[in-house]
């Protein structure tokens, strides 16, 4: 006897519950058939989860009643904890993230990784709950490393969710570090295909190695952002930069001052009109003064607004703007500090 696809993947629910009477009930179907390869892996692996000593020892009886010697469950068994291992490291609510798990954890993860591929690919396809895992495993990989070791497993996410747009920006990120900028390129289009709209409001903490890495959730304004940048930096089309960045700025998204930066910067390279350059800089320092996230100290900011009142008195001779911004730059740096990583 032999059960469907489908058949399957309502036994592993059961099993999934690690309640001790559904599992039994799924031992009882499971010893009936002739068990499918992918469906031996699933059974050690679940077989970890059970907190009772009569489910884990009646998965590990079910075996050995199929005709496995004792090396072999075995065997099936040290593969199985390797999945197991893969994920007790991943802590998930849905698909929110919890980092708990340290640089050498996630090393050590990865390095491991490579030897039960196989086995994992056959699980993604076999039931939809191993792909959530493996989705959040790809995610991590990417939150704490994003560069080259992500690659493998955000494309692999695709497969199985072409219409991810999360994953598609990941990819474009970890392509723009690579400098393949023609991938990075199609993978933030793709992004902008699937999500025209998405606009978190982008004030959370900054903690050093969110800067470090660049890491920020995904968001139109920073995929138009940052092909604004390919174009500028690597293809020195200025206009199609400032397309993407005008793009940008129209969305008109709370707290993303990036793309307000890049367009300034890029109209003054091109000699533009510097009421509009002065503009876009007085916005975006009203972004970083007005939001709850600690990004830049109170004489950074001041410096900045001392730049503008610069710019105001020399290139448009407007004093009493001029005089508006050094008045905030003074005032901010007559402001006391707030401990980094205190909100405000």
């Amino acid at each position: 006897m032999q059960f469907t696809k489908e058949e399957y993947q309502k036994i592993i629910n059961l099993l999934l519950s690690f309640e001790e009477a559904n599992t039994s009930i799924a031992v009882q179907f499971l010893s009936s058939v002739d068990l499918v390869p992918e469906m031996i892996t699933v059974i050690m692996w679940i077989s970890f989860h059970q907190t009772s000593s009569i489910a884990l020892s009646n998965t590990l009886d079910l075996l050995l009643e199929k005709g496995f010697t004792k090396e072999e469950v075995m065997s099936k068994r040290s593969y199985a904890y390797k999945l197991f291992k893969i994920r007790h490291n991943i802590v998930t609510s849905g698909l929110e993230i919890s980092y708990r798990i340290d640089d050498k954890g996630l090393k050590e993860l990865l390095s491991l990784y490579p030897k039960i591929q196989k086995e994992v690919e056959k699980l993604l396809a076999f039931h939809p709950y191993f792909f959530q895992e493996y989705k959040a495993f790809a995610q991590i990989i990417w939150d704490h490393y994003r560069f080259i070791e992500a690659e493998d497993f955000l494309a692999k996410v695709l497969q199985f969710e072409p219409q991810n747009a999360d994953f598609h920006f990941f990819l474009a990120q970890v392509y723009q570090s690579k400098q393949d900028f023609g991938q990075a390129v199609k993978y933030y289009e793709t992004f902008l295909t699937l999500a025209p709209a998405h606009l978190p409001n982008n004030e959370f903490m900054i903690i050093e190695w969110v800067i470090q890495l660049k890491n920020y959730p995904p968001s139109t304004v920073s995929a138009l952002a940052e092909l604004g940048t390919i174009y500028e930096n690597q293809y020195q089309d200025l206009t199609k930069a400032e397309s993407y960045y005008r793009q940008a700025i129209g969305l008109q998204a709370f707290n993303h001052q990036l793309p307000l930066d890049k367009l300034a910067d890029l109209l003054e390279k091109k000699g533009g009109d510097w009421r509009e350059i002065l503009a876009l800089r007085v916005r975006a320092c009203e972004i970083f003064q007005n939001s709850k996230a600690n990004i830049l100290s109170h004489k950074e900011l001041a410096q900045r607004y001392a730049q503008i009142a610069k710019a105001y008195e020399e290139k448009l001779n407007d004093i009493p703007l001029s005089l508006v911004y050094h008045k905030k730059s003074l005032f901010l740096n007559s402001k006391r500090e707030i401990p980094s990583g205190i909100k405000h």
